[in-house]
């Protein structure tokens, strides 16, 4: 292993770290690279800069630099990425966001995967029908960059319980699931809180769901999904439910938990 590959791999180890993509930089600088270190340090400059709401004269310098240098070099930048069919984002100077087709999930193996820190993946199923999840799910547990995923955005499936089953054993540290543009139902909430995989999620998109007692009892209390602070969710229950229904008082405490992301239908 070179120095290059031990100081990406520390990247790849500690994302959140600003330390190792720096000290990645001055190797870069020392290498013959200025504009690739050039463009870490802006990057992470603008990243420090979104927090406020107005932005200075020196973050608009910045992101002009930004995009003079990535019109000039994106495409060396995204290594064996460019033309593999994904739109990527770069974020803090490396490739951090993947859309990709979910036929091509399985080619991108270790050697794209040892130069990006890959943290969000966002797939939408072929067609306009909504088909099963089952056999993307099963790439996606095959896949070796699983384990390094914090977010996962899926659209345009049908997720139901056993289309799951791939994932029992998976592990990994998901702190985001977005299913909002998928067909969920109430079992597939329940097969979702058990998952090992997401033991860490902070937050969780669902779009309409008829949710029934357990998968609002088990979103309400807490229990499972312990760490889960954001709840995005439509809720379609029968209508003519008394007040005292528990699947209404099930999803009341859900409300009372969640806030206005949780919407209900039917009341």
């Amino acid at each position: 292993m070179t120095d290059g590959d031990a100081l990406l791999a520390a990247i790849i180890a500690a994302p959140d770290d600003d330390t190792p993509r720096l000290v990645y930089a001055d190797w870069l600088d020392e290498n013959g690279q200025p504009e690739r270190a050039e463009f870490i340090r802006v990057q992470i400059e603008v990243s420090r800069g979104e927090t406020t709401k107005k932005r200075s004269p020196q973050q608009s310098i910045l992101l002009t630099r930004f995009r003079e240098l990535f019109s000039t070099h994106g495409s060396t930048w995204k290594g064996s990425l460019d033309g593999s069919s994904a739109d990527v984002i770069f974020r803090r100077g490396f490739v951090e966001e993947l859309e990709i087709k979910p036929e091509r999930l399985l080619d991108l193996g270790a050697q794209q995967l040892e130069k990006h820190p890959i943290r969000l993946l966002s797939v939408t199923a072929r067609g306009f029908n909504q088909p099963d999840a089952t056999e993307f799910v099963r790439s996606l547990a095959a896949w070796e960059g699983l384990e390094r995923l914090r977010e996962l955005r899926l659209r345009g499936y049908t997720v139901s319980a056993p289309s799951l089953e791939a994932l029992t054993e998976a592990t990994g540290r998901l702190k985001m699931l977005d299913l909002s543009g998928c067909q969920v139902e109430d079992d597939t909430v329940v097969a979702l809180a058990e998952l090992p995989l997401l033991a860490d999620l902070q937050e969780l998109h669902l779009s309409w769901v008829a949710l029934q007692l357990p998968g609002a009892q088990l979103l309400a209390s807490g229990t499972r999904l312990p760490k889960l602070q954001r709840l995005h969710i439509i809720c379609d229950l029968p209508r003519g439910l008394r007040a005292k229904h528990p699947l209404k008082v099930a999803v009341a405490k859900l409300k009372s938990r969640f806030g206005d992301s949780v919407l209900v239908l039917g009341e």
